[in-house]
């Protein structure tokens, strides 16, 4: 998103939504990123916003901080790696 809005193009209308919540193809107009593969994909951002914010202890849900709003602030977020041997 960020690319195409510094290249001033349009995207899939099933990246993102606007401040209304409708699906939007403006770069400039993104307000909300919308889940890769559907509910599914939801569930597993659901998921990993729980595991890497509340139990680190550090911005989760609705109070972490706009990506596009100040590009030159930094954000407090955090990372979980889950390692699994098959």
């Amino acid at each position: 998103v960020l690319d195409a809005r510094a290249k001033h193009l349009s995207i899939p209308d099933t990246w993102a939504v606007n401040a209304k919540g409708e699906p939007t193809t403006d770069s400039r107009d993104v307000h909300a990123l919308l889940p890769v593969a559907g509910p599914k994909g939801y569930g597993l951002m659901m998921m990993v916003d729980i595991l890497s914010g509340s139990l680190l202890g550090v911005p989760h849900g609705v109070h972490v901080s706009s990506m596009y709003k100040d590009l030159t602030k930094g954000r407090d977020l955090g990372q979980l790696h889950i390692v699994i041997n098959p």
